[in-house]
């Protein structure tokens, strides 16, 4: 009797801790959150980002100033020279779009 209950007690907790482990993975696998996202970017609160809160926050390396004001740019439709959240959600779901393209090849 004792040992059967033990066996239950085992396969109980290997399932429970398989669904533990498939949770935490998927947490891992969450899409990143638009307005957290916004939130640390935009460094002084205002409810837009500049430029400079732009290349601050995303510039490791002084060479990719100029790529990352390109990036700016297609980001900023109304030319404000400032992004706003509409303007960052729909960039970032722009940006999506594409990584959710498979890439063509060409076999010629």
């Amino acid at each position: 009797m004792i040992s059967k209950t033990l066996k239950v007690g085992l396969f109980v907790v290997a399932i429970g801790s398989m669904a533990f482990s498939n949770a935490q993975e998927r947490e891992g696998k969450r899409k990143p959150n638009p307005e957290k996202i916004f939130k640390k970017l935009d460094s002084d609160a205002n409810g837009s980002i500049s430029l400079e809160e732009f290349k601050a926050n995303r510039m490791k390396d002084e060479s990719k100033a100029e790529l990352l004001e390109k990036r700016f740019a297609r980001m900023d439709a109304d030319s404000s020279g400032e992004l706003d959240m509409a303007e960052f959600k729909k960039a970032l779901a722009r940006m999506k779009g594409r990584k959710d393209r498979k890439p063509k090849h060409d076999d010629n």
